[in-house]
């Protein structure tokens, strides 16, 4: 099922129109309507957070705008479970 960003607040049961960028991501995947799709909100810069996803179906598609409706919140943890350090070391000075 695929998966995209929507910086909205997401409520079970509301119809929305998707953001232009989200929009064509699902038109280039060539969703229909009734298709599933996963929204989620919790990044930086989203006013109203809300903690895992949200099931949503592809109610319409315009040229331009997509409509969904959110069906069911979801709780998913998708963060990994270890921590990852990364060390770089810098190459001589001829190298550089």
């Amino acid at each position: 099922m695929p998966r995209f960003f929507c910086a909205t607040a997401l409520t079970p049961g509301a119809t929305l129109s998707l953001p232009s960028s989200v929009a064509r991501h699902v038109q280039v995947l060539r969703l229909q309507p009734g298709d599933a799709l996963s929204l989620f909100n919790d990044g930086p810069g989203c006013a109203a957070p809300s903690p895992g996803e949200f099931a949503a179906t592809v109610l319409s598609m315009g040229r331009s705008e997509v409509q969904v409706r959110v069906e069911q919140h979801l709780m998913v943890e998708r963060e990994a479970r270890l921590h990852v350090h990364l060390a770089v070391a810098m190459p001589a000075n001829e190298r550089m």
